[in-house]
C-alpha cells in the first residue's frame, strides 16, 4: 500500500508542476513588433449554421461593429438545412460588409460539408471559420491581420471565451474548463504538439487548405473540423501554425445550458480522439489515465478508510494546483476568479473526465437535432 501512495503523490506533484509551467508559458507570449501595420489581409469568414434563429441577431450585430475595411472581408453564411427559418432573417444581409447566404444541397449535411461549400466560394486568400452563436470584439480581424503579417502563418488558432447566462454550476464549470483547454492547447502547439483547436475562431490560408486536401479522410466524423485540419497543416507547414495570443481577437460563445447538453457535446468531441494523430491520442489517453488513477485512489480511500491524512494531502495538492493555475490564466480571458467554483470543478473533474470518455464509446449521440454514430 505505501507504494500506491507514493505513485499517487508523484503523479499529483507532476500534475501541479505541469499546470504551473503551462500557465507561466501562456502568460509569456512572443513579443509583437511595436510598429503599426497597414491592413493588407483579405478574409472570407465562413459561418455554418443550422437552426440558429435565436443566435443570429447577436452575431449580425457584432459584425456591424467590426473595425475592418469592408473591401477586405466578406461573410458567407452556410445553411445546413435549417428548419426554423434561420435564413429568413431580414437583416442577415449586412449593408456594411459583403454578405452571402449559401444552402447545402439535398444529400449533403453536416458542418464540414457546409464549411467546404463556403470555402469553395471564398474570394480572399485567408479563411476564418466561426459559429453562428459567437460574438466578436471590434478588433477581431485586426489581430489576425497583424499576426499574419508578422509571422506569415498559414493557420492561427484564436482564443475563445464562454459566456454564462446564470450561476448554475454546470455553466461555471464549462467556462473554467474551456479556459483550461484553450491554455493547454496553446502551450502544446508552442511545443510542437497540435492537440487542440477551436473551430469557433480558426483562421487559415485558403490555398493551404486546398493543398492539404481539406477535410478529406475525416468527413465521416461528426466533429474535428478544427483538430484534424490543425494536424494536417502543422505537418505540412512546420513553424507556420500558431496560437493567436491576443485578447482583441477573442470571440465569445454561450455555454451549454444543462448537464445533458454539455455531456452530448463532450461525447461528440471525445469521439474524434481515436482518429487523431498518435501524439494527440497519446495525450488524451494520458489525461484519461491520470483521472482513472484518481478514481482508484478515491475508491481505496472510501472502501478501506486508509490513511485519511494522506488522502487529504493528495486532494489538497490537486485543489491547490488548480487554484494557482486558474489564478494565472483567468485574467487573459477576463473572467472573475472564484475559489468556490474552482474548488467544485477541481473535485468534479476526476469523475467527469472518465465518465465522458466511457460514454463516448457508446454507439450513438445527438447534436443539432441529428443522431450520429461513433
Amino acid at each position: 500500500m505505501p507504494f500506491f501512495w507514493i505513485w499517487i503523490f508523484i503523479g499529483m506533484l507532476l500534475y501541479g508542476t505541469g499546470l504551473f509551467l503551462i500557465a507561466y508559458a501562456f502568460n509569456r507570449p512572443n513579443k509583437r513588433s511595436s510598429y503599426l501595420l497597414q491592413t493588407t489581409t483579405g478574409f472570407s469568414v465562413i459561418i455554418p449554421f443550422r437552426n440558429e434563429k435565436r443566435n443570429l441577431p447577436g452575431i449580425l450585430a457584432s459584425i456591424k461593429d467590426l473595425n475592418y475595411p469592408p473591401e477586405c472581408v466578406e461573410f458567407i453564411f452556410c445553411n445546413d438545412h435549417s428548419t426554423d427559418e434561420s435564413d429568413g432573417l431580414p437583416n442577415i444581409y449586412s449593408a456594411k460588409f459583403n454578405t452571402h447566404i449559401l444552402h447545402l444541397p439535398e444529400g449533403k449535411t453536416g458542418k464540414k460539408n457546409a464549411l467546404e461549400m463556403g470555402i469553395a466560394c471564398a474570394k480572399f486568400p485567408y479563411v476564418i471559420t466561426t459559429d453562428a452563436d459567437c460574438v466578436f470584439p471590434p478588433g477581431w480581424l485586426n489581430g489576425f491581420d497583424e499576426e499574419i503579417q508578422r509571422t506569415q502563418a498559414v493557420l492561427l488558432t484564436g482564443p475563445v471565451v464562454y459566456t454564462v447566462q446564470s450561476k448554475q454550476w454546470v455553466q461555471s464549470y464549462q467556462q473554467l474548463e474551456n479556459a483550461a483547454l484553450i491554455t493547454i492547447g496553446a502551450f502544446l502547439l508552442q511545443k510542437g504538439i497540435p492537440a487542440m483547436a477551436n473551430g469557433a475562431n480558426l483562421c487559415f490560408s485558403r490555398q493551404a487548405f486546398i493543398d492539404c486536401n481539406g477535410y478529406e479522410g475525416n468527413r465521416h466524423i461528426a466533429s474535428g473540423d478544427d483538430a484534424f485540419l490543425l494536424e494536417k497543416m502543422h505537418e505540412k507547414y512546420p513553424g507556420k501554425v500558431h496560437f493567436l495570443h491576443n485578447q482583441a481577437s477573442m470571440v465569445s460563445t454561450p455555454v451549454q445550458q444543462n448537464w445533458s447538453a454539455f455531456i452530448q457535446q463532450r461525447r461528440r468531441w471525445a469521439a474524434k480522439v481515436r482518429f487523431q494523430a498518435n501524439n494527440s491520442a497519446f495525450l488524451g489517453q494520458l489525461i484519461f489515465l491520470h483521472y482513472c488513477l484518481l478514481m482508484v485512489f478515491l475508491f481505496f480511500w472510501y472502501a478501506l478508510h486508509l490513511k485519511l491524512h494522506m488522502a487529504a494531502m493528495i486532494l489538497g495538492m490537486k485543489v491547490t494546483s488548480d487554484l494557482l493555475f486558474f489564478a494565472l490564466i483567468l485574467p487573459f480571458f477576463r473572467l472573475q476568479f472564484s475559489w468556490v467554483m474552482i474548488l467544485r470543478a477541481s473535485l468534479l473533474q476526476p469523475i467527469l473526465v472518465p465518465l465522458i470518455a466511457v460514454l463516448s464509446l457508446a454507439g450513438k449521440f445527438e447534436w443539432k437535432d441529428r443522431k450520429y454514430r461513433r
